[in-house]
C-alpha cells in the first residue's frame, strides 16, 4: 500500500499494528525528515533512519534486518522502495515530497488529533521503549 498524501501521523499509527513497529526514513536532511522522526516516535513506533547516500544493497540490508513495516521516503527512491517493499513485507510507503504542501503550523495542528480530550496521547510511550535503531558503517 502506498500513501502519497498523509494528512496526519494518526493515519500511520492506525495502520501499523503494534507499538514498537519499526518505520524507516530514507531521505536527505529536510524539515519533513524531522516531522517524520518525531511523528514515528510520538506514535509509539521505532524510527530507523537510513543514510540516503548508501548503496541499494546496504539499504536493503538495513530494511531487512530492522524488519521495518513502513518507510518514509523521497520520490527519487520510490522505484527502489516499491521493489523492496514486496520482497521485504513493507506494508506502507509514504512520500515526504507531498508533505511539503502543508505549512508547519497545519501539520502541528493536525498532530493534536493524537491527543485525547484531556491532552494525553492515545499511544502511551515510556522510557524503556526503543525510539530509534541506528545503523553505522
Amino acid at each position: 500500500m502506498m500513501i502519497t498524501d498523509v494528512k496526519t501521523f494518526r493515519e500511520l499509527v492506525k495502520r501499523l499494528s503494534e507499538r514498537g513497529d519499526r518505520v524507516a526514513i530514507l531521505s536527505k536532511n529536510r524539515m519533513e525528515w524531522g516531522i517524520s522522526y518525531f511523528g514515528i516516535t510520538y506514535g509509539g513506533c521505532t524510527a530507523v533512519p537510513i543514510d540516503p547516500e548508501l548503496k541499494e544493497k546496504e539499504i536493503t540490508h538495513i530494511l531487512q534486518f530492522s524488519e521495518s513495516k513502513a518507510i518514509f521516503t523521497e520520490e527519487r527512491f520510490l522505484g527502489m522502495v516499491k521493489e523492496l517493499a514486496t520482497k521485504l513485507n513493507i506494508k506502507l510507503i509514504i512520500t515526504l515530497d507531498n508533505l511539503g504542501e502543508k505549512t508547519m503550523k497545519e501539520v502541528i495542528e493536525e498532530g493534536k488529533e493524537l491527543l485525547d480530550e484531556k491532552g494525553k496521547k492515545e499511544v502511551e510511550v515510556r522510557g524503556n521503549h526503543t525510539a530509534s535503531i541506528i545503523f553505522t558503517s
